[in-house]
């Protein structure tokens, strides 16, 4: 957008009828939350750190009308908790393309905040990291970097930099090109500098005295070097006294005062590095009382949590009383992390609405004085959320505010989403025990909450239809299970005098027993059935997706497809050509195929000339001289009626019937 907040002209979306439309200010769609990105000098293209919701992190490239596909995918994967979603669903069943992530990484182990970063363009660091794209990780605070062409492929496979950095937000560079990030957790800003060959240590100190004794202990044990070196400690304690050895010293001033207590540290090569702390030894810490609920409060979203603080101080009689809150956020199974919620608050009493982050996260409060020599107390309450659990029961898999579960434990009064597909396999939704549509949403009460999904099961239905176990198919004999093979995405339930097959494109149906047994080891090529067993001239019969099968006493069981059924079902099917006496099967010449029907019937297929039919009578010379095998060969014609009877060509003559003496005369045309 402009400055003004229009979208701009060269926005993919954009309209010039509505610049101030949503659509004109659309740049890249399906990204879930897209923390921070840098621009590819080389190319002016966006890279962006998309922070993802279950299961992946990933690192995107936006020229402009990119779709990431969110929610309906996150990563390369589709999204557990949104795939019934309707545009999902459509989106699934378009094959819509999405736009791939160029990079991604799992929640375990590798992150859980992934931050957008800048690609480094100076020259102080080593060639191999020139042009490469510095990013991090908020909760696990590693820095990764990847390396791609001018086509936005990687080049060399993303590697770690370095872990172990805090809590990285935000990335820039320096003047001097080099990588600085913002650790929010330590509240400072850290710069990525390369040093040649042993690198110094870094200094880290911290002091508490005792006023009535005048004595400082200083702890240097958060000091570390780079290299893992072993390191040696001296301080100073500015009184011109002499240093003092080993990673805790302690120190007695003879006189009150404020004093620059400087820590070194040594590695074994020489390298130093230092640090300063101001000490006031006669000065005492502050005194801190926090007046807070007990251990069992819990809050529900929007609840105050109110707090109370007073504060003393033997030198300072007025203290400032700080409040900061840090929301604490513990996924379910996944490591902690802080999102840091209101500062700069100040006063004796604390009274904040509960805040709504989810059932895994708790408000930590803390109070805090700081005297004039910089002397600090702390106070810290942690406000727990009030739990509910939402439990549903349903026939097929439903998500809880976007979980896979049956069960989830949701803050009292926190919005709450409960979806089950409308369809799934042979199962469709009739309605939820609340009342609300497939998908809806509803604030979570102070008590727990079971809901129902209500679903009809179409084999049940279709079982019921029939008769249940006093019907056609007796009792079920094993429980429904999935179709498997070249026929997959199907449900089948057997019974004792059949079974009952489901499938989207069909529904469900019944399929009889002695058709089932020659159906079953066939079905891939026949597909899945859409009618019930049916009564027909003679018989019984079943209809596939492609094919028929029929059924007689007599004659057993025979598949008609293809044009051979188109064929038989023009000439009136069982009625009017008798039932197949088995089925299709290739001719001994290997060029065409044959089946047979009841009455004398046959329906003859070679290529390039299709299905043709032969009875009666002229079936009967046919058959005499060789079949397909003989000097006439195929049939070419259906019977067709002449002057003096009926007739049927084939390549290389003709059989006539005549109507009045019954005589069959063959005639070779070559």
């Amino acid at each position: 957008v402009d400055w003004s907040g229009h979208g701009v002209p060269a926005n993919p979306y954009y309209q010039a009828a509505a610049p101030d439309s949503w659509q004109s200010r659309v740049f890249v769609r399906g990204v879930r939350n897209p923390f921070r990105f840098g621009f590819d000098a080389r190319t002016g293209r966006l890279y962006i750190g998309d922070v993802g919701w279950s299961s992946w992190e990933e690192v995107d490239v936006a020229r402009g009308g990119e779709d990431f596909g969110w929610p309906c995918y996150e990563g390369l994967l589709r999204t557990t908790g949104h795939q019934n979603l309707p545009n999902c669903k459509a989106m699934y069943a378009a094959n819509t393309p999405v736009n791939p992530p160029l990079y991604t990484y799992p929640h375990t182990p590798g992150g859980v905040a992934v931050v957008g970063g800048v690609f480094y363009t100076g020259t102080s660091y080593p060639a191999a990291y020139r042009g490469r794209y510095f990013f991090g990780d908020y909760v696990t605070g590693f820095i990764n970097t990847l390396a791609t062409d001018t086509k936005d492929q990687l080049t060399v496979a993303p590697a770690r930099f370095a872990s172990g950095l805090g809590s990285p937000v935000a990335f820039d560079t320096a003047p001097n090109g080099d990588v600085v990030f913002a650790d929010i957790a330590s509240g400072s800003l850290k710069r990525l500098r390369y040093s040649a060959g042993n690198r110094p240590p870094v200094a880290a100190a911290e002091a508490t005295n005792n006023p009535d004794t005048l004595t400082v202990h200083v702890d240097a044990s958060a000091s570390y070097d780079l290299d893992g070196d072993r390191l040696t400690y001296s301080t100073t304690f500015g009184d011109g006294s002499a240093p003092v050895a080993g990673v805790t010293a302690d120190h007695h001033y003879n006189a009150a005062g404020t004093y620059t207590v400087t820590v070194k540290v040594t590695d074994v090569s020489g390298a130093v590095g230092q640090t300063t702390l101001r000490v006031t030894p006669q000065n005492h810490t502050p005194t801190l009382n926090m007046v807070a609920p007990d251990d069992t409060q819990t809050y529900a979203v929007g609840d105050p949590v109110q707090l109370s603080a007073t504060a003393s101080d033997a030198e300072d009689p007025d203290l400032d009383i700080t409040w900061t809150v840090v929301l604490k956020h513990c996924p379910f199974g996944g490591p902690c992390h802080d999102h840091f919620d209101q500062i700069d608050l100040h006063g004796a009493t604390f009274n904040e609405p509960f805040t709504d982050h989810g059932g895994d996260t708790y408000m930590q409060v803390t109070a805090k004085v700081t005297d004039s020599a910089g002397a600090v107390a702390v106070q810290v309450f942690n406000a727990r959320p009030e739990l509910q659990t939402i439990s549903v029961t349903s026939a097929v898999p439903v998500t809880i505010n976007g979980f896979n579960t049956s069960s989830l434990q949701v803050v009292a009064g926190q919005p709450v989403t409960v979806a089950a597909p409308a369809t799934q396999q042979e199962w469709t939704l009739t309605g939820w025990s609340d009342g609300g549509a497939a998908t809806h949403t509803f604030p979570t009460p102070t008590s727990d909450v079971s809901l129902t999904a209500t679903y009809t099961n179409a084999i049940d239905a279709k079982y019921a239809e029939l008769g249940g176990p006093t019907g056609v198919l007796g009792v079920a004999t094993e429980p429904t299970v999935d179709i498997t093979g070249g026929l997959a995405g199907g449900r089948f339930r057997p019974y004792v005098h059949g079974a009952i097959i489901w499938s989207a494109a069909a529904g469900a149906h019944e399929v009889g027993g002695g058709i089932l047994a020659k159906y079953w080891p066939v079905r891939d090529t026949f597909g899945f059935p859409t009618s019930d067993e049916l009564a027909v001239t003679g018989g019984r019969a079943s209809t596939f997706q492609r094919g028929n099968a029929y059924w007689s006493a007599a004659t057993g069981v025979g598949f008609v497809r293809g044009g051979d059924l188109v064929m038989y079902l023009a000439l009136g099917g069982p009625t009017g050509y008798g039932l197949p006496l088995g089925n299709e099967t290739t001719n001994p010449d290997k060029r065409g195929t044959r089946q047979h029907f009841s009455g004398n019937r046959s329906i003859y297929y070679l290529p390039g000339i299709g299905s043709r039919e032969v009875h009666g009578g002229i079936r009967t010379k046919w058959a005499s001289l060789g079949w397909e095998r003989s000097h006439l060969g195929y049939p070419t014609t259906n019977e067709v009626s002449i002057p003096t009877g009926r007739r049927s060509s084939f390549q290389n003559g003709y059989i006539d019937f005549n109507s009045v003496t019954h005589a069959i005369v063959v005639t070779y045309t070559r």
